[in-house]
């Protein structure tokens, strides 16, 4: 005879316990085996009746195991009990099961270790971060991690299983060196997406890891010469050219002065000059031919002006090109 049917434990200690007596007494002992599944502990284990003590309960002591397992916040666990005796009465007899209600104290996690501030520099620095798992999974786990366009995560998956969950694996993570001027530093996100059979893993996004990244790219014009000498009536030439790719067009207006004309594509309707630089073209230098009239030898230039959407390039300024200008 049990004296419950459930039991309420938990893994972060303490215990609970019930009683069992016989109903008659029996002509000769009666041993009953108390056997506990995996998620609980009794004591003592075998309990023994004879026809003396048949009607005295006697205790049993029941703990949860504290695995590392996540399984929800209470999860289920099962107390046996098999009768043995020589007397037919007892011998075999079937004692109800008694349910365990088990508070778990273990969560599913990803933690990362050494994760804050961390940065990066476009062609130079890395940084490196740990990561593992907070709970012993109940199969392989693997972590995949995404940096966008921005960041590269080495490896770019981990994988944990019930035997390593809890040995820190390192990820160092490396800036794509890209040739876009964003500001002396940005941000990068990292993401990491874990996939398993084990139900309390699979499917968990984690929330993104900022990562600082220092640029190595400056938004500028490159005009070269910036001088040029000419006769009367004589042509020369220079060039620009972007020093990093623009997110959106940019547009450098041509504005020559007395004595000069330019060789260039017509911007708008009152006629002005202008290069167009895009993302596809930014780096190929383009030509400006020039020509100082046949009457003129004075000194001039053909002064530029920059446009774009590109906040990187929207107060960007490119030097003039001076015409028979004198040394200093």
């Amino acid at each position: 005879l049990l004296s419950t049917a459930e039991l309420a434990v938990a893994e972060a200690g303490g215990s609970a316990s019930y009683s069992l007596r016989l109903t008659s007494r029996p002509n000769s002992a009666v041993t009953v085996n108390v056997q506990a599944d995996g998620q609980g502990q009794v004591s003592p284990a075998v309990l023994t009746f004879s026809s003396a003590n048949w009607d005295e309960a006697q205790t049993v002591q029941v703990t949860a195991v504290d695995d590392r397992r996540a399984e929800g916040s209470e999860h289920q666990g099962l107390i046996a009990h098999v009768v043995s005796s020589s007397d037919a009465g007892y011998d075999g007899l079937a004692v109800g099961d008694l349910a365990l209600r088990i508070a778990d104290n273990d969560e599913a996690a990803l933690l990362l270790s050494e994760a804050d501030d961390l940065s990066v520099a476009e062609g130079g620095r890395t940084a490196s971060y740990t990561v593992r798992l907070n709970s012993q999974p109940t199969g392989p786990v693997t972590v995949t991690l995404n940096g966008g366009g921005q960041l590269r995560a080495n490896p770019a998956s981990l994988s944990f299983n019930p035997d390593n969950w809890f040995e820190p694996q390192t990820v160092t993570v490396r800036a794509m060196d890209d040739a876009i001027a964003e500001g002396g530093g940005h941000e990068g996100i990292l993401s990491h997406r874990l996939t398993s059979i084990d139900a309390f893993y699979n499917g968990m996004v984690l929330d993104n890891l900022n990562v600082t990244i220092i640029d190595n790219d400056t938004a500028g014009v490159q005009v070269t010469p910036t001088r040029l000498q000419l006769d009367p009536g004589q042509e020369g030439s220079y060039a620009l050219r972007l020093s990093s790719k623009p997110v959106s067009e940019v547009v450098v207006y041509l504005q020559p002065q007395a004595g000069l004309t330019v060789d260039a594509d017509t911007c708008d309707e009152e006629g002005g000059f202008c290069l167009r630089f895009t993302p596809q073209n930014w780096e190929v230098a383009q030509t400006v031919a020039v020509t100082l009239a046949a009457e003129s030898d004075a000194a001039t230039a053909v002064d530029h002006t920059v446009v774009s959407s590109d906040p990187q390039y929207a107060d960007v300024s490119a030097a003039s090109v001076r015409i028979n200008a004198p040394f200093s």
